[in-house]
């Protein structure tokens, strides 16, 4: 966001940082008891828009085409809604150990300083800048940052740099490990990255909202950056511990019938 967006961007995006931040709580606190009617939503909402394509494709009735795609993909999204979260914890434990490796690696320093010079004149060879063709400077302040990206990648490919096969190995390593612990542990994983994912959504809005009524608030947190984070974790803590009562509260409740059948049995 700091290197690639502009601030007057930004500015306009107070509304969504805000819909972030809200949706952001949300997951943060209740994200395990909302994931799977998500999940339900997002198949059924992805299966309507299929299913209007495929009607426009064959020349049917676009109503007939929304409702059969978004009935068959919401099914499948409700009946198979396991799988879908230990494919999300997977693709979450990849990110986290990207973000991990690319901290490491100083990846967003790298990144910023290539999207600053990158389409700078580079010295001849008697170490003279020529000048720089007119509009570079808006050029520069205007590039996307899927095409900075894009970018970047292939100046780390000519240079034959190892940080996007490692990255690429510390994925897919972290992707498997999650989705087998998504499998295993379905609760625990529904908690911990609900929680994290909701935390990450108020950070990422929240500073979108600070950048327009703050502008120097990331110098101040910077300076004050202990205290930050440990109000930050006290924050994915209190998630933690709301979602694990009341996960276990439902647990109980759909458990208690079961044993009063049981009960009822052994009296008989």
């Amino acid at each position: 966001v700091h290197t690639c967006i502009p601030a007057e961007t930004l500015r306009e995006a107070t509304v969504p940082a805000l819909a972030c931040f809200v949706g952001g709580v949300v997951l943060t606190f209740w994200g395990a008891r909302a994931i799977r009617a998500l999940i339900v939503m997002a198949c059924l909402g992805a299966g309507a828009y299929g299913g209007w394509l495929a009607a426009q494709h064959f020349g049917k009735p676009p109503a007939v085409g929304i409702v059969v795609g978004a009935a068959a993909l919401g099914m499948v999204g409700l009946v198979m809604a396991r799988l879908w979260i230990a494919g999300l914890s997977g693709v979450l434990a990849g990110l986290v150990a990207f973000s991990v490796y690319g901290y490491h690696e100083k990846l967003p320093e790298r990144l910023e300083t290539f999207a600053r010079s990158y389409r700078q004149p580079k010295p001849t060879a008697d170490n003279e800048f020529p000048l720089a063709e007119a509009g570079t400077a808006e050029a520069i302040s205007s590039q996307k940052t899927f095409d900075v990206l894009v970018k970047f990648s292939e100046n780390l490919q000519k240079t034959d740099d190892p940080l996007i096969r490692n990255a690429a190995l510390s994925f897919g390593a972290a992707f498997v490990v999650g989705a087998i612990i998504g499998l295993i542990a379905y609760r625990w994983a529904m908690i911990f990255w609900t929680s994290l994912a909701g935390l990450c959504l108020m950070i990422g809005g929240g500073s979108v909202v600070l950048t327009n009524q703050w502008p120097m608030w990331h110098d101040d947190i910077m300076r004050n950056a202990s205290a930050t984070g440990v109000v930050v974790l006290v924050v994915w803590l209190a998630g933690i511990v709301i979602q694990w009562r009341g996960t276990r509260r439902a647990m109980v409740s759909v458990q208690r019938p079961a044993e009063g059948v049981a009960c009822i049995s052994k009296a008989g």
